[in-house]
């Protein structure tokens, strides 16, 4: 049986609400240098609605807009994080959150996304495992963007700067225009997906952050195609994964960051099995005013019968506080395949 479930905002009559509404623009040029070209762009409204003292509306939409439908290349892990198909609008977050002391409670329609790989220095790089893991991405029907689900996620914050979260979503994540189901909660149909992590960053004058955390997906919801065999699974299935950020050095307004990343799932039931990542981050070389990040990364991503590296050099710069560049180089190895290509991205936020 499917249950719909409807959100009525009793209290939207209480009285000192507060309102914040947030526009992010995203746009990207993209170069394989064999003459393929792609214009990628993506649009973030946000809104949140305090309705109480420690109770909150909030809504979240995206809409994105390419101008070359195919990618211009054929990578697995998919360079750019932004890139998806043209879509007029999607819910990305639309639902209710509660603040208990140190518990907060969300329920309504969510994405993965907005709660899990984004720290300090895994938001600056391009790459989309750098995001959010192929063994994740790859192996669920993860509302993963620009897909979302029914959600009911939770964070509880203990002493010493831990935290713990968790997300229960429908199985199956979707847009709100391509699907009647979007609103749904079906766990025989679409299976229960469940994702965990548990992080530590504690106070220093060097930033640190530590986490752990993993995939749990139960039913239908844990199926995957192997695009080898044909051959579905059905059966609970898993990933786990682990990520380090700390920074190793720092004078004045220089520092010297290092990222270290790790996952990997079940080999009998999964497309991607494992995939490690390492990064570094220098802050405020190029600019005096530690305005600007200059980032290497590498990673390795293995699939049933075929690997893939990728290497990503990038420079983020903070033209003011509302406008940021970032050029981006990539070389990526997919089995005997190469791959070169240029970004050029800029973000707006209003």
């Amino acid at each position: 049986m499917t249950f719909i479930l409807i959100i009525i905002p009793l209290c939207a009559q209480a009285e000192n609400k507060k309102i914040q509404f947030d526009i992010d623009y995203t746009t990207e040029l993209q170069y394989n240098f064999e003459n393929k070209c792609n214009w990628v762009n993506l649009l973030s409204l946000e809104l949140d609605i305090n309705v109480r003292k420690n109770g909150s509306l909030n809504l979240q939409t995206i809409s994105t807009f390419k101008t070359s439908k195919e990618r211009i290349i054929n990578d697995l892990q998919v360079f750019s994080n932004i890139e998806a198909a043209n879509m007029w609008v999607n819910l990305f977050l639309a639902g209710y959150t509660h603040t208990f002391d140190s518990i907060t409670l969300f329920g309504g329609i969510r994405n993965v996304n907005r709660d899990y790989f984004t720290s300090e220095y895994t938001t600056i790089f391009t790459n989309s495992s750098c995001g959010f893991y192929p063994t994740a991405s790859a192996n669920f029907p993860l509302p993963n963007y620009p897909f979302s689900a029914m959600c009911l996620h939770s964070e509880f914050h203990f002493p010493n700067k831990i935290k713990l979260k968790n997300s229960i979503y429908n199985g199956t994540g979707r847009q709100i225009l391509q699907s009647s189901l979007f609103f749904s909660i079906n766990p025989s149909r679409d299976g229960v997906l469940d994702v965990f992590e548990l992080s530590y960053a504690p106070k220093s004058k060097y930033y640190r952050f530590y986490s752990v955390g993993g995939i749990l997906g139960i039913g239908n919801g844990s199926h995957i195609r192997d695009s080898f065999s044909g051959q579905k699974y059905k059966n609970v299935n898993y990933a786990l994964w682990g990520n380090v950020e700390k920074c190793v050095f720092r004078k004045n307004k220089r520092e010297v960051g290092i990222l270290l990343q790790g996952s990997f799932a079940p080999e009998n039931q999964n497309n991607c099995i494992n995939y490690i990542g390492a990064g570094a981050i220098l802050t405020g070389f190029v600019s005096p005013k530690k305005r600007d990040y200059l980032c290497f990364f590498i990673n390795r991503a293995a699939y049933h019968g075929i690997a893939e590296i990728a290497t990503e050099f990038t420079w983020q710069y903070a033209i003011t506080s509302s406008i940021t560049i970032q050029p981006t180089f990539d070389y990526i190895l997919t089995g005997k395949e190469q791959h070169v290509v240029a970004l050029l991205r800029m973000y707006i936020e209003i």
